[in-house]
């Protein structure tokens, strides 16, 4: 065990020790560790419904583009109805795609980070100014001001924190000093 020389007695350097595993459980359980990725948060939303005429020859024609319009190479879309997939294409060079074998209805295409609900009709029965493309921008999403621990940011925990901890270190360590008056 310590002693301090100014005092003759025993340093109460223990007695932080456990302040500071609790400060530190808090902490830990506060949330600042990594966020937790979840099902949930894996989810793309679903936009708004989209009308589309099929072509004349019975095709779901689009084309998947950036956020600056630029056509997607390569990018696998996907077209399901009632959860089941019943087209998979690839994008062409400059994003188009041609998903064919399709009838009226609804289904939720998806690519990348986007995912839309398009109502797809037959080129007799769509209504006028129909689209024969649709046109799906893949766009990462940004949120910003978002905090995973509930609106309590890491830096601000650790100054907490700390704060806490010096002053409980101040209040504990100047009661053997004696008082000195102006």
């Amino acid at each position: 065990m310590w002693v301090s020389k100014a005092t003759k007695r025993p340093d109460r350097v223990w007695l932080h020790l456990p302040l500071i595993a609790w400060m530190a459980l808090g902490v830990i359980s506060s949330g600042m560790g990594p966020p937790q990725v979840t099902a949930a948060s894996r989810r793309v939303p679903v936009r708004s419904v989209r009308n589309i005429a099929l072509s004349e020859r019975g095709e779901l024609q689009g084309v998947v583009v950036d956020a600056r319009g630029r056509g997607l190479s390569g990018r696998e879309v996907v077209v399901r109805r009632a959860r089941q997939t019943m087209v998979r294409v690839r994008a062409t060079r400059d994003g188009h795609f041609s998903a064919r074998g399709l009838t009226s209805g609804l289904y939720v295409i998806s690519s990348g980070t986007v995912r839309q609900l398009v109502r797809v009709w037959s080129t007799s029965s769509a209504p006028p100014r129909t689209p024969h493309r649709l046109v799906l921008v893949d766009e990462p999403r940004i949120v910003r001001g978002q905090s995973p621990t509930g609106g309590t940011d890491s830096l601000g925990m650790l100054l907490l924190s700390g704060e806490v901890m010096a002053i409980s270190l101040v209040f504990s360590d100047n009661r053997d000093l004696p008082l000195v008056s102006p």
